[in-house]
């Protein structure tokens, strides 16, 4: 009997926990998911606006190159170069050259952009 008390009160609190648990997890969880849908939507429209910087920037000159764009919007070589391959699958931009210096970008014959 002294022994069922002494076993028991571990399993009680082991209970407690993983209720107190679960709750602080379906609680505060569900904030931070809300939280991460919102800055996937603020990267989203970020990424959308310096897209239309880039097809106005190409209209407007012409053609560009890859650090023609880095300066304009201020990022990464390779968020530029990201934001061109979308552009060029989208059908709104054509690259010319194949690597390196020489590449440069224009706006695609019949784009709707």
């Amino acid at each position: 009997m002294f022994l069922n008390k002494f076993y028991m009160h571990p399993i009680i609190y082991i209970i407690i926990g993983i209720i107190i648990g679960f709750v602080t997890v379906r609680i505060f969880g569900s904030k931070k998911a809300d939280g991460i849908g919102k800055i996937s939507q603020e990267r989203t429209s970020v990424k959308e606006e310096n897209k239309d910087k880039i097809v106005a920037y190409l209209k407007e000159q012409g053609k560009a190159r890859n650090n023609d764009i880095e300066k304009l919007l201020g990022v990464s070589d390779t968020t530029v170069t990201r934001y061109l391959d979308e552009l060029e699958k989208e059908g709104i931009v054509e690259q010319i050259g194949s690597i390196g210096r020489g590449v440069e970008y224009i706006i695609k014959n019949g784009s709707h952009e």
